[in-house]
């Protein structure tokens, strides 16, 4: 890893003094995630969690809100993890939107919903009132508030095989967005499949079930494995992190670009044989499944379509003869003193050890640690696991729990 990563930037960072007792863990070596067993107790986790709870996100008080995929409603709980209620968004005429996204972003004293399949994205506040939309042609991954009513979202347009990945700003009193970077990927090629889409068929509920095949190909099951860029606002700079090769960007408010860098690093393949794997794998997941992909296509149309392309993933188990290369990095993560946390992809699935470089305010290479955890089972994501005031709030499973059922959690970072 490069040391001197990012020196370009720290103009436009700063230091902070409580920077130091973070880092000083990270310093001493593996940090391991001890539970807070004061948090969050007495909660009917089954009770409250009646399905499965999708991402996190903390509010500046400390209070949470915990989201939930294709719900009307998200879960509110205080500084202590103690359950206060549900919510959603009322429209004008004091009706409940169905089906809201994510609360992707929380900015004052509203918050701000990821787009939904109609481009929707809600502004609105925590006693459920809305506030305003803006509409956007794309899907969203990851949305930052910056300053000047200005966010960036990392987002992504998907046309069969390939996904065209973009950062934006978007003035939210105008609804104009500025591209500021984009790339576009060949999403097969990287998870080592490729499908052809049988013709005569609806081409966007086709690409649909495409696309939801190619994702099950992961390269490294123990993480999100996307290649999506990170974003991050520090100081009045946007950071951009592209883990497919490992490319820092650092922008200020405008969009202009301030400096680019790469992380040296190892270069770590996908063999040939580990793609063999993951492909049997992907089609003894797809044997049986009824996906229900779009409202223009039958179940029968489905698996008669669905056995076609597992014919055509069984005849590329032969084929593979090249290893594949995987991202520079799984994922990152901004800890709470504004320090950047970039995780490799694990060598191992079911370690539940995360090796971790730490950059000092985003911008200057501090050490290499590893995150560790006895009592449950880590999902490394920042969906799932935020920083506030030097603890970690996260949607985790227990160790040893036979339904694999998530809990809300907060963790003690200890050495």
């Amino acid at each position: 890893m490069k040391k001197s990563i990012l020196l370009n930037i720290l103009f436009c960072l700063t230091i902070t003094l409580s920077a130091q007792s973070l880092l000083d863990i990270y310093q001493k070596g593996t940090v391991k995630l001890v539970p807070d067993n004061t948090y969050a107790q007495n909660n009917d986790w089954d009770e409250i969690f009646t399905v499965s709870p999708k991402s996190i996100i903390v509010r500046p008080d400390g209070q949470l809100v915990v989201n939930y995929p294709s719900k009307n409603y998200y879960s509110l709980f205080d500084q202590n993890g103690k359950f206060v209620k549900q919510f959603g968004i009322n429209n004008s005429s004091g009706k409940r939107i169905q089906k809201i996204e994510a609360i992707e972003a929380i900015n004052g004293n509203n918050y701000i919903t990821g787009a939904d399949n109609m481009g929707n994205m809600y502004y609105a506040d925590f006693d459920g009132n809305y506030v305003k939309s803006l509409k956007l042609n794309y899907m969203v991954n990851y949305i930052v508030p910056m300053n000047n009513n200005l966010i960036a979202v990392s987002a992504w347009v998907l046309y069969k095989n390939t996904s065209k990945d973009f950062v934006a700003i978007i003035d939210c009193n105008t609804n104009e967005e500025k591209i500021i970077w984009k790339n576009t990927r060949d999403v097969a090629a990287e998870r080592g499949i490729t499908l052809e889409i049988p013709k005569g068929k609806n081409e966007s509920n086709m690409e649909a079930l495409s696309y939801h095949i190619i994702s099950l190909a992961s390269a490294k099951p123990a993480t999100n494995n996307n290649s999506y860029p990170f974003i991050f606002f520090i100081n009045n700079c946007l950071i951009v992190a592209d883990p497919k090769d490992g490319e820092i960007m650092t922008y200020n408010t405008s969009g202009k670009l301030l400096s680019k860098e790469m992380i040296e690093h190892e270069q770590k393949f996908i063999s040939v044989e580990e793609q063999k794997t993951y492909l049997k794998k992907i089609i003894s997941q797809m044997d049986n499944s009824y996906i229900n992909i779009g409202q223009d296509i039958t179940e029968a149309e489905e698996k008669e379509i669905r056995m076609q392309l597992v014919k055509q993933m069984e005849a590329q188990i032969n084929d593979k003869k090249e290893p594949i290369k995987i991202p520079a990095f799984a994922t990152v993560i901004k800890d709470s003193d504004d320090n950047l946390l970039i995780f490799e992809m694990p060598e191992e699935t079911g370690g539940n050890k995360f090796n971790v470089w730490i950059f000092k305010d985003g911008g200057q290479f501090v050490c290499q640690s590893s995150f560790t955890c006895d009592d449950y089972d880590l999902s490394i994501m920042p969906s799932k696991m935020v920083f506030h005031n030097g603890y970690i709030y996260s949607l985790q499973s227990p160790k040893n729990s036979k339904d694999n059922s998530l809990q809300l959690v907060r963790f003690k970072l200890t050495n």
